[in-house]
């Protein structure tokens, strides 16, 4: 008898195991099943948003009828792949329904038809989802690892299934409406994603090098775009966004308290961010990113996302050595732009220029004031004196002989300071730098056509893909005009060989090839731009300095509410904007 009771003990026992284990796998299975809903609603708000037409699975037999059927197969090749990140990401289940949702609703519908036009719209779009910094750098990362391990596969299936769905159309839709234009459609898209192909294709050790590196730099990529996210959305409250502005636009019905919040809540970011980039972090980011970049910089991938990625990956490359001596500065100078006069006079004078209150000109005197008053509070701080100054102008020239990307900021920094014709608009061939002694014409037109290299240099790449794309009278002139604005004839005495019509492969190549010589004239250049602000600290620190003293005066002024007269300008302003040499830092208040 109690051997039959033990039996019927395991028995009960094993029962139970096995009913808790299939409702656990029930469980799982429900949730599974609903993630994979909830990641096919993304796709499908997404793909509906970006044409009422599509949607995420349609076989090769609907395609076909489609009028921008290679248009289709190839923002649907990548579509996928976005959704295989969301999918194994951490994020919750609830806020891939969330986005799906935000996305179908009609802010949604109007962001992905036209971004650009749009884009105020993410802000709300993202607080309404509920993401966090954790969330973004989480989604970020991973889109970057998925494009490098999966990337070529996804153009590959792209490839695959626009031959197919040529092969359905050769087959039976010869007499379909606009069949001749979706066989175009589909052989530019195929073309475009074969460039694409082989413009990211790479050896499975050339893969896992980058990926080493991207994991290596993870902790300071997070710690980035956490503070990028944290300071453009996640510091302000929703109770606080609404009350920045009322209903027609105007300063909304904030108290000083709320405002010294948001202010003080921006602060912190920039000093959590110092804080917690490392020289070893700085180093890791800048590996990482060249990796990335002189991977994925040769051509358009035919995503807009990833083109974007990219580009946004080499704005940080470009700076990342100067980020901890920029939240230095801005700490700094923490007691002047946290003041609640200092930030109501900035927003007003933002808004009386949006509206239309005050042209132009005053409000670029506004900004000229603002950037004054910063400018006393960095210095009233007592974190910089001159040897500091002159020190950090030592540490990140260095970065700048590296590539020109990283020259930009200092290039940038001593054009606004010291060569003041730029800014007044010199009519003739010669700029009038401060310092003639110290920043020669060839030297300065180095500079220029450096920034103007890395400005343009992204556009005329893309100018190329478009054109071998699409040969149209357009495309063409814009690819010509885009070739002029990056000023290559500045980086050598040659003529580019090639014809821009018949040999276009070439003359682009031929361009691509003055890269390293431009990188190396623009390195050269790098001691003496450091010599140049040398002179401006010597300068702004002399006995009864004329450029301090005039910078004091300005910061003293209250902000214009009213348009002031040419000869107000002329007679009060630009005399003393002169001296102070500040005028290049008003971009910093009127972006």
């Amino acid at each position: 008898m109690k051997k039959v009771c033990k039996f019927l003990a395991i028995v009960l026992v094993l029962t139970l195991i096995s009913s808790v284990l299939f409702a656990c796998n029930k469980d799982k299975d429900k949730a599974e099943k609903e993630r994979n809903q909830a990641v096919e609603s993304v796709g499908n708000a997404f793909l509906t948003g970006v044409n009422e037409h599509w949607s995420l699975s349609m076989s090769d037999e609907e395609v076909c009828s489609l009028s921008d059927a290679g248009d289709y197969v190839v923002t649907g090749g990548w579509t996928q792949l976005v959704l295989d990140v969301i999918k194994n990401s951490p994020m919750q289940t609830a806020k891939i329904n969330t986005l799906a949702n935000q996305l179908a609703s009609e802010d949604g519908k109007a962001l992905l038809k036209e971004f650009s036009s749009n884009a105020e719209l993410i802000i709300p779009m993202l607080k309404e989802v509920g993401f966090t910094s954790s969330d973004i750098s989480s989604l970020a990362f991973s889109l970057i690892q998925q494009l490098i391990q999966s990337g070529e596969g996804t153009l590959s299936n792209m490839i695959s299934r626009l031959d197919r769905v040529r092969d359905l159309l050769y087959q039976n839709g010869a007499d379909s409406e606009g069949y001749f234009a979706i066989i175009d459609n589909i052989d530019q898209n195929r073309a475009s994603a074969e460039l694409a192909k082989g413009a990211i294709a790479m050896t499975e050790s050339e893969k896992q090098s980058i990926l080493s590196a991207l994991s290596d730099a993870k902790a300071p990529f997070d710690q980035l775009v956490t503070f990028a996210y944290d300071s453009s959305i996640g510091t302000i409250t929703d109770e606080l966004y609404d009350k920045l502005f009322d209903q027609s636009g105007a300063l909304g019905s904030i108290t000083e308290d709320e405002l010294s919040i948001v202010v003080r809540s921006l602060l912190s970011n920039f000093e959590t961010l110092r804080d917690a980039l490392t020289a070893e972090d700085v180093a890791k980011l800048n590996g990482a990113l060249n990796l990335f970049i002189e991977h994925f910089d040769k051509n358009s991938i035919s995503s807009t996302l990833y083109t974007q990625i990219v580009r946004y990956a080499k704005y940080a490359y470009m700076i990342v050595d100067v980020i901890p001596s920029i939240c230095d500065v801005v700490c700094s100078a923490s007691d002047v732009i946290s003041d609640v006069q200092f930030i109501t006079d900035m927003l007003t004078s933002g808004k009386l220029a949006s509206d239309g209150t005050i042209d132009d000109t005053t409000s670029a005197i506004n900004g000229v004031i603002l950037a004054s008053k910063a400018i006393v509070g960095v210095m009233q701080s007592g974190t910089f004196t001159k040897d500091s100054i002159c020190a950090l102008i030592e540490k990140i020239s260095v970065s700048g002989q590296d590539a020109y990307q990283k020259a930009m900021p200092i290039v940038a920094l001593d054009l606004l300071l010291n060569v003041s014709s730029l800014i007044e608009g010199s009519e003739s061939d010669v700029f009038a730098p401060a310092h003639p002694d110290v920043l020669t014409q060839d030297a300065l037109y180095t500079m220029l056509a450096g920034l103007l290299l890395n400005g343009y240099v992204d556009q005329f790449k893309q100018a190329y893909y478009d054109y071998t794309m699409s040969s149209t009278t357009q495309n063409y002139n814009n690819m010509i005009n885009m070739a002029n604005m990056c000023s290559f004839k500045n980086f050598t005495d040659d003529t580019n060989p090639y014809s821009a019509s018949t040999q276009t492969e070439l003359w682009y190549n031929w361009y691509m090839s003055l890269l390293p010589s431009a990188n190396r004239q623009i390195a050269d250049c790098i001691d003496v731009v450091k010599d140049d602000l040398k002179a401006f600290v010597d300068d702004y620190f002399a006995q009864d300095s004329q450029i301090k003293n005039a910078i004091d005066t300005i910061a003293s002024w209250t902000v214009l509410s009213q348009n002031v007269t040419e000869e107000q300008v002329e007679n009060t302003y630009i005399p003393l904007f002169k001296q102070s040499r500040v005028l290049g830092f008003m971009i910093l208040f009127m972006a």
